[in-house]
């Protein structure tokens, strides 16, 4: 056989008769592959209209991994066709050639008659002629030991008896190992299928034919099953999808509606009268208000949709302009008393003993007053009630410099003026400020 630069090639036949008839089927092929030798005998049985009972075979390695005339082993894949078409196979005496005489003389026979003077320039017009030159040729001679026509023969004897063939064709696969790629699918012939999720990075076996592609675990067991896909193609199954893989835009419409209600009742009505009245854009637009949750606080966000739907405004620009409007800062209320807030018997306490202890010091009777404050907030000086016991007070100037700079003032001088006073330093209550604290600040600016 020439091939398309000239070359001649010698390709392998392989030839399959009938022991009672001689009917025979001869087709060529390049390789003596299992697969090869499968579909050569598959189609050696539908040529035939039926399936033997027996095979005997030769010791080819493509059909025996070990010959032995007593106990051979044959191939896996060899063994599953025979369960499949229900026959069983018998290699032949290694090295006994007379075993399979029948099929020695048939070879002979389709070089010398079918073959010799014949050039073919292809693998499919070879098989062709072959065909044709056994049912036109050999099926009608007269066989030299039966002494009758091979047609007829099988007609009459054998093809009664032969099995009948099965409804499909025997589903020959590889097997092979394969890695899990980083996105859950695996690579056969450059074609890619998926596995589960929790398979990532592991070791799985698969097995194809022409037409399935089935996946196995490490203990054999099937996780996946695919057709089998075109070269560069990816076969995927949504279960084999992990859920953080799969988009928003995916999921659908509902699921961008139902993460936009989380974020608040007014977000929701907001985003389903957007949809309802941007349709199909709508869906980059809720991409864009679900991104905004990030960036915003939920119930800022959550007033912003409630005001653009009051105005009818169903653009994501309108609600970026209402994020950043300024909001309204709420001030705490101005609380009278509190727990670390001093009382204002404490700040009454602290001015009377200042003042006593400033007026022994100087000895001075002149203005003597009492400083307090009025019902209305405002500073008063009074004359002190002669019925009360407490002793008049009479603080020079250096008295009111003394009550702002020294007296009320932070750091040691307050702690000595403290622990002449109360005969010890108090613990800090807090920098809060009671409205004595106020009043005592403007009746002595200078603190």
């Amino acid at each position: 056989m020439l091939d398309a630069q000239g070359r001649r090639r010698y390709p392998h036949v392989l030839r399959v008769i009938l022991s009672h008839s001689r009917k025979g089927y001869s087709e060529a092929m390049w390789h003596q592959t299992t697969e090869g030798f499968i579909r050569g005998l598959e189609n050696a049985f539908r040529h035939f209209g039926g399936v033997v009972r027996t095979l005997v075979i030769d010791n080819l390695r493509a059909a025996v991994s070990k010959a032995d005339w007593f106990d051979p082993e044959l191939n896996p894949k060899l063994e599953a066709f025979c369960r499949h078409y229900g026959t069983v196979v018998l290699p032949t005496r290694p090295y006994m050639p007379r075993h399979k005489g029948k099929v020695e003389r048939g070879v002979g026979y389709v070089r010398d008659n079918g073959l010799k003077g014949h050039v073919f320039h292809s693998l499919e017009e070879k098989n062709l002629h072959l065909l044709n030159w056994e049912t036109q040729v050999a099926d009608h001679r007269i066989h030299g030991t039966t002494r009758r026509q091979v047609k007829h023969l099988f007609e009459e004897h054998e093809q009664a008896v032969l099995l009948p063939l099965p409804a499909d064709p025997f589903p020959f696969f590889h097997e092979a190992q394969r890695c899990v790629h980083r996105d859950a699918h695996v690579e056969l012939e450059k074609a890619y299928y998926s596995v589960p999720p929790e398979c990532l990075g592991r070791e799985v076996w698969v097995r194809w034919d022409i037409r399935m592609v089935h996946i196995f675990n490490r203990r054999m067991e099937q996780i996946a099953v695919h057709l089998k896909a075109q070269k560069g193609h990816f076969s995927t199954h949504p279960a084999h999808i992990a859920s953080e893989k799969i988009s928003a835009v995916e999921r659908g419409a509902e699921t961008l509606l139902r993460r936009a209600r989380v974020v608040g009742p007014g977000t929701g009505r907001w985003a389903e009268a957007m949809l309802q009245e941007r349709g199909i854009q709508g869906i980059r637009v809720l991409q864009g208000l679900l991104a905004m949750v990030g960036k915003h606080k939920a119930r800022a966000l959550d007033q912003a949709c409630q005001l653009a739907l009051t105005h009818g405004a169903f653009r994501l620009r309108d609600l970026r302009y209402l994020m950043k409007r300024p909001t309204k800062q709420e001030s705490p209320p101005f609380m009278e008393e509190h727990p670390i807030i001093r009382n204002l018997s404490d700040y009454g306490s602290i001015v009377r003993v200042s003042l006593r202890i400033e007026g022994k010091t100087n000895g001075a009777n002149e203005h003597e007053f009492c400083a307090f404050g009025d019902a209305d907030g405002s500073p008063s000086a009074k004359e002190p009630d002669t019925r009360s016991s407490s002793p008049a007070v009479y603080p020079p100037a250096a008295a009111l410099e003394l009550l702002s700079s020294s007296a009320l003032s932070s750091g040691p001088a307050r702690k000595a003026y403290q622990k002449q006073a109360f005969g010890q330093v108090p613990k800090a209550r807090g920098r809060l400020f009671s409205p004595l604290d106020r009043y005592l600040s403007w009746m002595c600016p200078c603190g």
